[in-house]
């Protein structure tokens, strides 16, 4: 059985905050069988809000299944994006077989100056910085309206 496995976007899984307007993917291949090789692949990529598609890579025919560069629409600030890998692979006997890795998803930072809307939090009193090392802990209590379903803090 063929599974496709440990998908990353630069370098991590599920990651928050990515600055790179190209991200890389990377995933595995796992098989009860012996001597398999990937011998193509393809890549989807939508945004999830919306669930419009933001690249097919069509197949590629490639063993490559690490450093695979985005080449989609423009993402965005904030966006959040889910993928997904098609990978056909061979085994030593000459069997051939396809797998439909799970969805993995990584969200957007804040790519432009303009997005930065906000208030620095800062220590309440002078401090000491010897007495506070690595860093002083700073805290901020802030209300949300009802019905908040999630939030990202930068």
């Amino acid at each position: 059985m063929l599974k496709i496995v440990d998908l990353k976007t630069e370098y991590r899984k599920n990651p928050y905050g990515i600055d790179n307007l190209s991200p890389r993917f990377s995933w595995k291949i796992v098989s009860d069988s012996r001597g398999v090789v990937q011998m193509s692949y393809r890549i989807t990529v939508w945004d999830i809000r919306s669930g419009i598609q933001l690249w097919d890579s069509q197949t590629v025919y490639s063993r490559e299944s690490q450093r695979i560069r985005y080449e989609g629409e423009s993402l965005r600030s904030s966006q959040q994006v889910d993928w997904q890998v098609e990978a056909e692979c061979i085994d030593e006997n000459g069997h051939r077989e396809k797998a439909l890795s799970a969805v993995a998803e990584f969200t957007m930072g804040l790519l432009e100056k303009s997005d930065w809307k906000c208030y620095w939090i800062e220590p309440e009193k002078e401090i000491n910085p010897k007495e506070y090392k690595p860093a002083p802990y700073l805290r901020k209590e802030f209300h949300v309206k009802e019905g908040l379903r999630s939030a990202v803090i930068y």
